[in-house]
């Protein structure tokens, strides 16, 4: 499994649109703010949600159209008559995605301190800083099984590429990472509160200790312990019934 998953990072490294995606855009949404704000101190405490955004270009966009193309092309059915476990495949695809997005990750972090010279403030002697960590590892997890779900739920590429990138900006809009919440109405603030993305911001903000917070350490678990339940078991029954088609 460690090198077929060495493989898929290899692979995925090497297509340039999912790297210009999950890491320069980050790194020009941030370039445009560095310009409107001329405060440091502000640009600091916007970069937990720039962050955000690389985890659902990469996960919710990037993995989707990956592993449509591959369900399309027909890597999946080659592997079924392989002497290779689908399971395993799979697993290794996810796994390498999780190891992609830590690394896009340290480097929108290291680019985005020697760029900007932000001050970015993340105390790992803090037992919660390090459970902060391990749930973005969670939310991570969880937003790959939504890309999965978007893949199996579409016909092809196309479609896949057209309802990730509409969903993407819709949970861009109403998580509290360009506009405050407070802005939308109350029946929208209310979709928040089982909203993984806006979980996901407000823990990537406890994590740099920067904004005013609703961070709940045992309901941002819950929120993704039930993500991955939830569109685990949806993503195997969907997975075997497309197995059953091919």
């Amino acid at each position: 499994m460690i090198r077929l998953v060495n493989l898929f990072i290899i692979m995925q490294s090497r297509i340039r649109q999912v790297v210009f995606m999950a890491i320069l855009t980050p790194l020009l949404i941030l370039f445009i703010f560095s310009l409107l704000l001329s405060n440091k101190e502000r640009l600091s405490e916007f970069f937990p949600n720039i962050l955000v955004i690389s985890y659902l270009t990469s996960c919710i966009i990037g993995f989707s159209i990956q592993f449509s193309s591959y369900n399309e092309r027909g890597v999946f059915s080659r592997v079924l008559i392989s002497p290779l476990k689908i399971g395993y495949f799979i697993i290794s695809m996810v796994i390498s995605q999780l190891i992609l997005v830590i690394i896009e990750s340290c480097v929108i972090i290291v680019s985005s301190m020697l760029m900007y010279k932000l001050k970015l403030d993340i105390n790992f002697t803090k037992i919660t800083s390090f459970n902060n960590i391990c749930l973005i590892l969670g939310y991570i997890f969880s937003l790959l099984l939504i890309g999965v779900f978007i893949s199996l739920i579409s016909k092809n590429t196309q479609v896949t590429s057209s309802i990730s990138n509409f969903l993407n900006l819709i949970l861009l809009m109403i998580s509290n990472i360009f506009f405050p919440i407070s802005l939308f109405p109350s029946w929208m603030e209310k979709i928040n509160h089982v909203n993984i993305v806006y979980f996901l911001q407000q823990t990537m903000q406890a994590t740099f200790n920067v904004g005013n917070v609703s961070y709940s350490l045992p309901s941002s678990v819950t929120i993704v312990l039930a993500y991955i339940f939830v569109f685990g078991i949806i993503d195997i029954f969907l997975f075997k019934k497309c197995i059953v088609s091919l």
